[in-house]
């Protein structure tokens, strides 16, 4: 599930810009540059998608302000003829993707819930057993205690017709 998120993360990560500097020609020094700022990058991703304090929202918010950061870094580097190549509408509506994403988180975490609750069931189920072995001790017991009642009661008729034949 984690690969998941982390598949989820990236995706929200990268964008149209990211993707098309790859196919911008770069001089050396830029390649360079393109090379230290998306490795910086996916240094600060892979710190977000390990920190367990953070959800999956505020995770959303920290690749989005990365991504924007990252963005800006290679604007900068570009010259401004590479920069137009690159800022040409690419046609994918990001809003939708990120839906698409949240819709995985969304199954991630039903996911991770249905674990939690198969788990509770399991415990609750095998607290269930020893009470139902203790009711049926108890319902024996009870049996036991009503047959030996009727040995007493039967006991008690048997005594009083030996005292009523020694009576006579």
């Amino acid at each position: 599930m984690k690969k998941l998120f982390l598949f989820g993360l990236i995706l929200i990560a990268t964008n149209a810009f990211s993707q098309k500097i790859e196919n911008v020609p770069l001089n050396s020094d830029q390649q360079k540059q393109v090379k230290n700022i998306n490795k910086e990058f996916q240094k600060q991703i892979d710190k977000i998608v390990e920190n367990d304090k953070m959800d999956y929202n505020e995770k959303k918010s920290q690749v989005a302000k990365l991504k924007t950061d990252r963005d800006t870094q290679l604007k900068g580097m570009l010259l401004p003829e590479q920069l137009g190549t690159v800022e040409k509408d690419d046609g994918i509506n990001w809003e939708k993707e990120n839906k698409k994403i949240d819709k995985l988180e969304s199954a991630r975490l039903k996911a991770e819930m249905e674990a939690k609750i198969a788990v509770v069931q399991k415990d609750i189920d095998a607290l269930d057993k020893p009470k139902q072995d203790l009711q049926k001790q108890i319902d024996d017991l009870k049996s036991k205690q009503k047959e030996i009642e009727k040995q007493q009661d039967a006991l008690k008729d048997k005594q009083k017709e030996i005292k009523a034949q020694y009576k006579q």
